[in-house]
């Protein structure tokens, strides 16, 4: 089985997020959003979280604390907004928890030196890239609760006001289903290829919790071989439950095809198997 692992770009953000954004004017207004309001992700997908900020002053910093649930997702890297701020620290990144313990983006460093221009107006802040690591929903909030100060040096701060409504999202990681089936991988007995039948749904003839699709090790002795070919030559164009894999009441050619696609590997793969 191939594990595919598609890369998502996503705008949304985890639960208890609150973020600062410094500005040089003061008592200015600066506003967080989150987009969608909901997203499905298959368990073993990356996805990208886009943290978008609107500013009217220029933005000279930003800062933000990050909390996720570590039993529905990971977290593996948090990166600049490709034009947002030039500077960018993590303090940590704690899968075991669920947090992030810092982030911060600089335009300007404490002394007041210039890292670079200060973005304005509509920006991606930061970006985070998850992966879904396991099944379940997680609420995805918001917090804009929060005052911050910035510089143009250090005797001059700036003030930005946060918005006071928090702003909430979901995320839902369900089960891959490989074969687009209908069947949840782990409850699959044939995972990369569609095992069913209208009075069949999972096949499996020989009960050996691997369905009779991709099942043409007809010994069960774990690689399909010589001996698998001579057993489905022995009953060819008959009615063979065992080895009639794909199931249209006779053992031919398009079993054939079958069996030569598996050669010399091991049946499978199936979720029915613990």
């Amino acid at each position: 089985m191939k594990n595919k692992t598609p890369h998502r770009s996503v705008k949304f953000i985890s639960n208890s997020l609150s973020l600062i954004l410094f500005s040089l004017a003061v008592n200015t207004y600066a506003g967080v959003n989150i987009t969608p309001v909901s997203n499905t992700i298959t368990t073993g997908n990356s996805f990208t979280i886009e943290v978008l900020a609107t500013s009217m002053p220029s933005v000279d910093s930003a800062s933000l604390q990050f909390s996720f649930d570590p039993t529905v997702v990971r977290v593996d890297s948090v990166d600049k907004g490709s034009s947002a701020f030039c500077d960018l620290v993590v303090r940590d990144i704690d899968n075991t928890t669920g947090t992030i313990g810092g982030i911060f983006a600089l335009a300007h460093q404490p002394d007041g030196s210039a890292v670079c221009t200060a973005p304005t107006g509509n920006f991606t802040a930061f970006t985070i890239t998850m992966t879904a690591i396991g099944i379940g929903e997680s609420a995805l909030v918001l917090d804009q609760t929060a005052t911050g100060f910035g510089w143009t040096s250090p005797d001059n701060p700036g003030v930005v006001i946060i918005g006071t409504d928090p702003v909430a999202a979901n995320v839902s990681v369900t089960e891959l289903d490989t074969d687009g089936d209908g069947i949840v991988d782990s409850m699959d007995n044939c995972i990369n290829h569609s095992n069913n039948s209208a009075t069949d749904p999972q096949r499996d003839t020989d009960s050996d919790l691997i369905g009779n699709r991709c099942d043409p090790d007809f010994n069960n002795d774990g690689v399909v071989n010589f001996i698998d070919l001579g057993s489905l030559k022995a009953v060819w164009i008959q009615a063979d439950a065992n080895h009639d894999l794909n199931g249209d009441g006779v053992v031919n050619f398009i079993d054939m095809g079958i069996l030569k696609s598996f050669w010399t590997q091991a049946p499978g793969p199936s979720g029915t198997i613990q």
